[in-house]
């Protein structure tokens, strides 16, 4: 298991230097990669940090909003290139500051999101949720630091 996260790690590494550079520069790493829930850590070091100690906005954002393109790439990849998938929406909540590592979690069915591509095949298009959730360890504890709300917008681009 723990071969199988390295090498989806510098794979998505690699593709990242080319498409998106920013993301492969703020050292994210994924931790648990199964059908139904994918976990990354954000690592609090210094390009990541601001002068108040806490973990850069826009590394969040660029972290979460990157985590269910993650999903799509690794469990949906055979079948992507007949769909066309771009962000509806982003909506973001905080509840306190990341001052420690942040450890961003989406938890998945596959069966639904397969449901959702199927969907997209016979009708014009299909809207799926993605629900991110932003943890830091404190006193051994997971305490929520924030969640990201993502609305995909999945298009067939040949329909049956």
């Amino acid at each position: 298991m723990k071969w199988k996260v390295f090498w989806t790690e510098i794979k998505l590494k690699l593709l990242f230097f080319f498409i998106l550079p920013l993301l492969s520069k703020i050292k994210f790493q994924l931790i648990v990669t199964d059908q139904h829930k994918i976990v990354a850590k954000l690592p609090n070091k210094r390009i990541n940090k601001n002068y108040y100690q806490s973990i850069y906005f826009g590394a969040q954002v660029i972290k979460a909003e990157a985590l269910p393109y993650i999903y799509l790439y690794l469990f949906f990849k055979p079948i992507l290139k007949q769909y066309q998938v771009i962000t509806q929406s982003f909506s973001s909540h905080f509840y306190r500051k990341a001052q420690g590592h942040l450890y961003l979690s989406l938890k998945l069915n596959k069966r639904k999101l397969t449901e959702c591509f199927a969907t997209a095949r016979h009708t014009q298009s299909k809207t799926h949720d993605f629900i991110i959730n932003g943890f830091c360890i404190k006193n051994h504890k997971p305490q929520l630091t924030c969640r990201f709300n993502i609305k995909l917008h999945i298009k067939a681009l040949n329909k049956i």
